[in-house]
């Protein structure tokens, strides 16, 4: 078994899903169920931190796979998992430094009914908003498909190359992981436009 990189931002993404799931879902179910709403201000930060990050663990497994699939060799050095284990945190101080406004901006305000996190200020609601579209909703699907379309021309580029017998399992098994990917960016562009 030969170890590849991407598998690490998969693994990393799925483990991110499951803290989405876990964190995210159930304390929203919590408060539509039993109208207690246990979010604070952190809480909605670590909530949007961890469902932002799932797109741009993609976009690395994206970025792993050109430097793979690339016929420089400099750029194949980057696709290791040295940079990969340095990649994956760096990405997620990215993520959460972004979202650092959050708990200046949102304030915990109190009803009869319960307590709710929310924005009272109107113009950071707008600012937020166009945020939240370019980096939520533009940069992960551009990345992506900029990312995506190299790669399919560096694979066309290492076609003409004459390649040893003994990497058709090796290149198999990268255009199965190529495939995965391109499925799932696939499905995250539609869904997100």
């Amino acid at each position: 078994f030969i170890y590849s990189t991407t598998i690490d931002y998969f693994r990393t993404h799925s483990f991110n899903d499951l803290l989405v799931l876990y964190i995210y879902v159930l304390v929203q179910w919590i408060a539509d169920q039993y109208g207690y709403d246990p979010t604070s201000k952190y809480n909605w930060y670590l909530q949007i931190g961890l469902y932002t990050l799932s797109p741009y663990f993609v976009v690395l497994a994206c970025f792993d796979r050109l430097c793979t699939s690339s016929s420089n060799t400099g750029i194949r050095k980057v696709a290791t998992i040295r940079i990969a284990s340095y990649l994956i945190p760096c990405m997620t101080v990215l993520v959460f430094a972004a979202y650092c406004h959050i708990p200046i901006w949102y304030l915990l305000v109190s009803y009869p009914t319960g307590s709710v996190c929310t924005v009272v200020n109107f113009t950071y609601i707008r600012i937020y908003a166009v945020f939240l579209v370019i980096f939520l909703g533009f940069m992960p699907p551009c990345l992506m498909i900029v990312l995506c379309s190299t790669t399919f021309v560096f694979l066309r580029q290492r076609r003409r190359q004459i390649m040893p017998t003994n990497q058709a399992r090796l290149r198999q098994r990268d255009n199965q992981l190529l495939k995965m990917l391109f499925l799932y960016v696939a499905c995250h562009l539609i869904c997100t436009i």
